[in-house]
């Protein structure tokens, strides 16, 4: 909070402000800030009940939010959690790599709330298209060297959940040694049946695979293209496979609407009505 307000006066910002911070190692970085609205304006609307725009235009015509029913500061934590996914087109943009990078592939997104993190977790992924694999599912795992140790944690607990692990020779060493049971599938070197007759035979339901190698070339690209054609969720993070994972092990909460979520917050809100009314 002291750190978004010093830099919205650094910028003398008088209206809404997009600020996106990193957190690695306990050291703040700032990866851009932007004295505009954003797509995050009305996700932070929906999930707060309050009127950014209503309160901005306000501000803009010299009232203070001081002095405004919604006041200053940070509002209270709600009694829910919202997460933003991502949705992707991928399926409808024949041969493009499905890795994500620092250029915006998404073209849509959509909101989970739920009482906890991983009922909201779960309510979006199902609402951004990703069929969850159920118990018993089967899981494709090939993992780039530099992390297949630390998916090791990630991917017991997937087979604690009772999924079906089938991995990629080199991935699958790791996994056994670790004292994971999984399946195992030839690389597309070694010859049918390899991973991509696994994919084309739609025998998995989910898809991890992060490795990044030379577009068009790799197994992997060609892992990643496959999944996505035969309509299979492909995760290209094992920070998402991480969160997937703790989406799955929770229970989301009754359907409910946005109001009933909101009601329960009893958060201040602002009217439309109120977005261009004067100071007196």
């Amino acid at each position: 909070m002291e750190v978004t307000a010093a830099i919205a006066r650094e910028l003398r910002t008088n209206g809404p402000i997009n600020i996106q911070f990193v957190l690695h190692e306990n050291e703040l970085f700032i990866i851009e800030a932007n004295p505009r609205a954003s797509r995050t304006v009305p996700i932070i609307q929906k999930a707060t009940g309050v009127n950014v725009v209503a309160a901005a235009t306000r501000v803009a015509l010299g009232e203070r939010l001081r002095d405004m029913p919604y006041g200053t500061g940070l509002t209270p934590a709600p009694p829910y959690v919202v997460v933003k996914i991502p949705v992707f087109s991928f399926s409808k943009m024949r041969g493009v790599e499905t890795m994500l990078g620092p250029e915006m592939k998404s073209t849509g997104e959509v909101l989970g709330i739920d009482t906890t993190f991983a009922g909201a977790l779960r309510k979006g992924f199902v609402a951004a298209g990703i069929r969850l694999p159920s118990e018993g599912g089967r899981i494709l795992v090939s993992i780039s060297d530099e992390e297949k140790q630390a998916a090791v944690a990630v991917l017991r607990r997937y087979a604690e959940l009772g999924h079906r692990l089938i991995a990629t020779p080199g991935t699958a060493d790791v996994i056994e040694a670790a004292g994971i049971a999984c399946e195992r599938t030839n690389k597309i070197a070694d010859g049918s049946p390899h991973v991509l007759d696994v994919l084309a035979a739609r025998n998995v339901d989910l898809v991890i695979n992060d490795a990044k190698g030379p577009r068009e070339i790799s197994d992997d690209y060609k892992i990643r293209r496959a999944a996505v054609e035969a309509s299979i969720a492909c995760l290209s993070s094992l920070d998402t496979a991480r969160a997937l994972v703790e989406a799955l092990n929770g229970t989301p909460g009754p359907p409910q609407s946005l109001q009933e979520y909101r009601a329960a917050s009893r958060r201040p809100s602002f009217s439309a009505g109120t977005a261009a009314r004067s100071p007196s």
